[in-house]
């Protein structure tokens, strides 16, 4: 008789995007009181080398709001080449109507008034509402497939976050994930107990889904040469012949996190026989969380938490 699969944990998408403002703090309190098992949140380093909230590489022109209450005309600068002080100028609680964020969640609340975060606003905030289970999974943005978005000194921004999460006290409830494998090489190297999440995805899966045709392609032609990821960190032939977890178990990896439309049975159960979890991501449909289940997925990450819980 076969044992049925056990259900996944729950990681609410930038805070539970779908509810709430993503990336902010009244996303991650609501994530945290519905009972979701964590939040996943997007970061980075800033001019300043302050460790902010924000999803896009650049100030979304859909998201941010002047202080006189009006969108930006157009995306505004890379946030690494803002300083924390400007990037909190901008309020971030509420999606402009018609935009694409706002149609993909169309049951997100506002919240005027919301700042863009640092992470360690995000720890306080768990200890305020006196959460001590929620799991915290942290993005550094780090693009690997494109030079101006990757990460100037990954060392820098690895040792700032792993510092960031042993002062919170955080170690046995952090994940650190990422596309770029060589920050979360260098997480493992600073501190071996915090657990890493090594993304993957594949652009074909990308490109048949409408929300993400355009990320699809840009990363379909990056990887028409030789592949800038992972093969900065020689993992290139396993990546290549379609045994990511291979690599994954190789460099150290807690998890291989696939994107849902790209994973199959044979695979997360090759990846668990490699002592590798697998936890993955753009799951919003209730018959793809049951897939979910079936196939033993260890965690899913949705914008959608309530749906599942």
């Amino acid at each position: 008789m076969k044992i049925p699969a056990a259900k996944p944990t729950i990681i609410a998408s930038q805070g539970g995007a779908g509810l709430m403002p993503q990336n902010t703090l009244a996303a991650i309190a609501n994530a945290s009181v519905l009972g979701a098992d964590g939040s996943e949140i997007d970061i980075h380093l800033t001019r300043d080398l302050e460790m902010v909230l924000h999803h896009d590489y650049r100030l979304s022109k859909d998201i941010a709001r002047g202080q006189d209450g009006k969108w930006l005309s157009e995306t505004g600068p890379a946030l690494a080449e803002m300083t924390l002080s400007a990037i909190r100028d901008y309020d971030v609680g509420r999606t402009r109507p018609g935009s694409s964020i706002a149609m993909r969640y169309p049951d997100q609340a506002p919240c005027d008034g919301e700042a863009a975060p640092t992470l360690q606003e995000v720890f306080e905030i768990y200890a305020r509402l006196e959460d001590t289970h929620s799991q915290l999974w942290i993005e550094p943005k780090s693009d690997p497939f494109d030079s101006e978005l990757r990460a100037a000194c990954v060392e820098e921004f690895a040792g700032k976050i792993v510092d960031a999460i042993e002062r919170a006290n955080f170690v046995s409830r952090a994940v650190v994930i990422c596309f770029d494998w060589r920050l979360l090489q260098r997480v493992q190297t600073t501190n071996p107990n915090i657990q890493t999440g090594f993304l993957t995805i594949n652009p074909e899966a990308l490109l048949a889904v409408p929300a993400f045709e355009d990320e699809g392609r840009r990363i379909e032609r990056a990887l028409t040469g030789p592949a800038p990821w992972p093969a900065i960190i020689g993992f290139d032939d396993k990546m290549r012949i379609g045994r990511p977890w291979e690599a994954v178990a190789e460099a150290g990896g807690t998890y291989w996190s696939p994107y849902f439309g790209d994973v199959t049975l044979e695979a997360i159960e090759a990846a668990h026989l490699a002592g590798v979890k697998v936890s993955t991501w753009g799951v919003e449909d209730p018959d793809d969380f049951t897939k979910c289940i079936a196939l033993g997925f260890d965690s899913v990450t949705t914008a959608s938490p309530n749906k599942f819980l």
